[in-house]
């Protein structure tokens, strides 16, 4: 049975692309996708509808598939369309416009087997935390930590961590009520970096 690995790659800010690999010496069996927005929204997209210039291209032995907002907003400008779907499995125009800090999911599905995983993005959010680590080291006085500096950087790495935990454990099967939990945790944590959110427990 293939086995297929799917490597990401995000270009800022409304563009991602997949790379499917698969095994020396297996073949792809016209494999479908299914890709989850953070609103429910999702794109699915049978072997039937790749071709060599649109965001789903099946050629041989190579696949590649790319979330392209521009693109899908001129290819899916109104509900009729196979392609584009919201939560209540509705066809409608293509209404993404950029990658947002949250957690996505895919499927890749073919005649023999199926790959499915949560993808975790959070480029704004890791920026920010490495802002935060460059803030600890440089107000430090005598060697000592300045605390209100070190306690944002902990926190905000905790509450990353959390989310890290919670898709680890969980496993890779789609839920849509635990998608909405896990993306609730990372716009918290995006309050919480903006400083519209001190997330106090107590």
């Amino acid at each position: 049975m293939p086995q297929t690995y799917t490597r990401w790659s995000y270009t800022a800010p409304d563009s991602l692309q997949g790379d499917i690999h698969i095994k020396a010496g297996d073949t792809f069996n016209a494999p479908d996708f299914i890709f989850r927005f953070p609103n429910g929204d999702y794109l699915d997209q049978t072997s039937t509808e790749a071709n060599a210039t649109g965001n789903y291209v099946l050629s041989g032995d190579y696949v590649f598939y790319i979330i392209n907002h521009p693109y899908l907003t001129a290819e899916f400008p109104d509900e009729n369309n196979t392609e584009y779907f919201n939560s209540a499995g509705n066809n409608i125009a293509y209404r993404q416009t950029e990658f947002v800090d949250a957690v996505y999911h895919y499927t890749i599905t073919q005649p023999d087997g199926t790959e499915t995983q949560y993808l975790i993005l959070m480029p704004n959010i890791e920026t920010a935390i490495a802002e935060l680590a460059q803030q600890v080291i440089d107000t430090q006085c005598n060697c000592k930590l300045n605390n209100a500096v070190a306690e944002n950087f902990i926190k905000a790495k905790a509450m990353q961590q959390l989310v890290y935990s919670k898709i680890g454990s969980y496993g890779s099967t789609y839920n849509a009520e635990f998608m909405a939990e896990v993306n609730a945790d990372i716009a918290t944590l995006t309050d919480f970096l903006a400083g519209t959110n001190n997330v106090c427990g107590c």
